[in-house]
C-alpha cells in the first residue's frame, strides 16, 4: 500500500514538475513578444507625438510664409492684399493656383475651375473664378476660414452648398461647394519685345 501511495505521489510530483516546465517555457516564448509589443506601442506614441509636432510646425510655417509674403510686398511697394501680375492669363493661373493650395489645406478636392471675365473696379480689375469643390462636413469651416485668411484678398461672391451621400460609405455625407470668388488686381499689360 506504502508503495502505491508513494508511486501516486510520484506521479503528482512529476505531473506537477512537468506543467510548471511547461510554464516556465510559456514564460521564455512570451517575455520577449510582450516586450517588443511594449516597444512597439511607445514607438506609436513617439510617431503620434512627432506627426502632432510637425503639423503645428506646418501651421506655423504656412503663418510665416504669409508674414513674409506681406513683408516683401511692403519692400517692393506692393499692396500684399492686391494680386500684382503682368497680363490677365497671369492673373487667372495665380488666382487658380492660390484657390487650389486653399482648398488643399482645406481637406477639399477641387472638382473643377473655371476663369470669368475681368472686370473692373475703378483704377484696380477684379479677376473672378468660379470654382467647385468637394468636402466633407468638417471641411466647411476651415475652407472658410482659409479663404477669409487668403493674401491677395479673396472675396466670395456667390457660394452654393448640396449635401449628397458618399459613394461607398454609408451614412457619410460629402458637400459639393460651388463658388464665384474674386480677388482685385493690378494687370500691367504684356510687353511685346520690339523688332
Amino acid at each position: 500500500m506504502k508503495t502505491v501511495a508513494t508511486t501516486t505521489t510520484l506521479h503528482k510530483a512529476s505531473s506537477l514538475l512537468l506543467l510548471a516546465l511547461v510554464v516556465v517555457a510559456i514564460a521564455l516564448v512570451a517575455w520577449p513578444i510582450i516586450g517588443s509589443l511594449s516597444a512597439m506601442h511607445e514607438d506609436i506614441a513617439a510617431e503620434r507625438a512627432r506627426l502632432a509636432n510637425l503639423r503645428a510646425k506646418r501651421v506655423d510655417l504656412k503663418s510665416i510664409e504669409g508674414e513674409l509674403e506681406v513683408e516683401r510686398s511692403e519692400a517692393t511697394g506692393r499692396n500684399p492684399l492686391i494680386l500684382d501680375v503682368t497680363g490677365s492669363a497671369a492673373a487667372w493661373e495665380r488666382m487658380e493656383r492660390l484657390l487650389r493650395e486653399i482648398a488643399a489645406r482645406s481637406g477639399a478636392t477641387v472638382v473643377s475651375v473655371r476663369g470669368l471675365p475681368l472686370e473692373n473696379e475703378v483704377d484696380l480689375k477684379a479677376a473672378r473664378m468660379e470654382l467647385m469643390l468637394r468636402t466633407s462636413h468638417e471641411g466647411i469651416r476651415p475652407l472658410i476660414e482659409n479663404i477669409e485668411a487668403a493674401r491677395p484678398l479673396v472675396f466670395i461672391e456667390t457660394i452654393t452648398m448640396r449635401g449628397r451621400a458618399a459613394a461607398g460609405v454609408p451614412d457619410r455625407e460629402t458637400i459639393d461647394v460651388k463658388a464665384t470668388t474674386r480677388v482685385l488686381a493690378t494687370i500691367s499689360p504684356v510687353q511685346v519685345p520690339r523688332r
